[in-house]
């Protein structure tokens, strides 16, 4: 083979690699949580300043005449990627960092004022073999929550995740401590 083009296969195949672990991201958009009994509602409003920057997050509640009424209205620590609205109100848990998945604030919790509770980053979740064998990574991000499924518990004690390897994960959510790991 020629060697100008066996250098033209090389770094072309190399350039598709890198291509194929980049990570490209709109500017986030304004985004809306239910909890499952629809009750509960969680809206984020992305920062105008800054738009990869923390988000504005609004909870409401239906009251017993159905109009809404303000729980909370926050700065969070982040934008968040998912989100999740416990069914009495009482919490609301974000995942991950709009942009940046599965680093900082990949599991925070927020109680009934829109407190932090818990503020968790994926090595608090999973240790530091289980992301490396498990989590695929990509120039910006790890994608822990891809494939997890995700639920409070039926006692509204715990915050769970079920990961596509069999690892289930509870965080309480009045402490935020981790229950199981």
């Amino acid at each position: 083979m020629y060697p100008a083009i066996r250098s033209i296969l090389v770094f072309g195949g190399l350039a598709l690699a890198a291509f194929a672990w980049a990570d490209s991201w709109v500017a986030p958009s304004p985004q809306v949580y239910k909890s499952s009994n629809g009750q509960h509602v969680l809206r984020t409003e992305p920062n105008k300043e800054n738009v990869f920057g923390a988000a504005t997050g609004t909870l409401t509640s239906k009251r017993e005449d159905g109009a809404d009424a303000t729980a909370w209205k926050i700065k969070l620590v982040n934008t968040p990627y998912k989100a999740f609205v416990s069914d009495d109100g009482k919490h609301v848990v974000t995942i991950d960092t709009y942009a940046n998945l599965g680093f900082k604030h990949s599991l925070v919790i927020y109680d009934a004022k829109g407190k932090v509770v818990a503020d968790h980053e994926l090595e608090n979740l999973f240790t530091k073999d289980e992301i490396a064998k498990n989590v695929k990574r990509t120039e910006s991000s790890r994608w822990w929550a891809r494939d997890a499924a995700f639920r409070f518990d039926a006692k509204g004690q715990h915050f769970v995740v079920m990961m596509k390897w069999g690892k289930e994960v509870r965080v309480s959510l009045s402490s935020g401590k981790i229950v199981t790991r």
